[in-house]
């Protein structure tokens, strides 16, 4: 009932200023209602009152649409600076949208609309952050701010800045921490939270990340001593997880892996030297599974069964 009303004035208004231009003799008479009468139908942001009026008064639609125009760029940049709430200027794009004479103007205004209001929306977030002394993800917050959201941006970058300087400073500290306790894969993994805001920390971590894979290929040497190829493979994999799959530590698996083959095999050989054909098949299956089969190894077997 209330759209019905709101309609039925609407066209009335519209005739008002159709019956004002054709009553008057000229102009200069008529110019200031109708500014007034088109502000009215602004102000109600009554679109389809606009676009009636726009269809009988051609001549006119100039002055009209350069006064939505100006009123476009007046909403958009007190949003832009927060002049006016997220409600308030979804209820004025919702008329300009229905306005056929600026809807491909305000599409050209608003297409930042999205990206402005995510962005507000970081700067918010980080500021939580940042009152919560969680600087990792201030920082991912405020990183998201953009230039358009001019309101934010040099306040964001400002306080970003000083938000990785923190986090690099508290981050190292943790890391020392960690190294003294000879846990070096937790001081890795907080140094690498912060290498790309601070590189001088590239040194530090190289030598923590050095003395961890040492201290793992200890263990690694040792197994491989006992001749549990097995168990240095895992040492070793163990240390490319936690350190980066280095060629120094390739090279490492790919010697403990051979090892490992040719120890299996040299153990089925020797099973089947003494004519125990079960076990030696049993070793082959094991190396099989273990590091794939291979036709060499297959026809082994196959002799092995006919023997056994």
């Amino acid at each position: 009932m209330l759209m019905k009303t709101k309609k039925i004035l609407s066209m009335l208004l519209v005739f008002s200023m159709l019956f004002g231009l054709t009553a008057c003799g000229g102009k200069s008479n008529t110019e200031e209602k109708v500014k007034k009468d088109v502000n009215i139908l602004i102000t109600n942001k009554d679109a389809d009152g606009i676009n009636s009026y726009l269809t009988e008064n051609a001549e006119e639609k100039e002055s009209v649409v350069t006064t939505l125009k100006q009123q476009i760029d007046s909403e958009y940049t007190k949003y832009v600076n927060e002049e006016t709430t997220e409600e308030q200027y979804k209820e004025f794009t919702h008329f300009v949208a229905n306005v056929d004479a600026v809807k491909s103007y305000y599409y050209e205004v608003n297409k930042n609309y999205s990206s402005i209001r995510s962005s507000k929306m970081s700067y918010k977030s980080g500021i939580e952050a940042l009152n919560k002394k969680d600087y990792e993800s201030a920082i991912t917050y405020l990183s998201k701010v953009s230039k358009e959201d001019t309101k934010n941006y040099t306040d964001a970058q400002n306080k970003l800045t000083s938000a990785k300087k923190i986090f690099v400073k508290r981050c190292k500290a943790a890391a020392v921490r960690y190294a003294k306790k000879r846990n070096y894969a937790a001081a890795v993994r907080k140094l690498n939270q912060v290498k790309k805001y601070d590189k001088s920390v590239n040194k530090l971590l190289n030598r923590y990340r050095k003395r961890g894979v040492k201290r793992i290929l200890k263990d690694a040497k040792k197994a491989a001593k006992k001749r549990q190829y097995s168990k240095a493979e895992a040492y070793t994999r163990k240390a490319i997880s936690r350190f980066g799959n280095s060629p120094g530590l390739r090279k490492v698996l790919k010697r403990y892996r051979k090892n490992g083959r040719k120890y299996l095999l040299n153990l089925a050989k020797g099973c089947a030297a003494r004519g125990d054909y079960t076990k030696a098949i049993s070793y082959l299956n094991k190396l099989g599974k273990k590091y794939g089969s291979t036709p060499k190894l297959r026809k082994m077997k196959k002799r092995y069964r006919k023997l056994r």
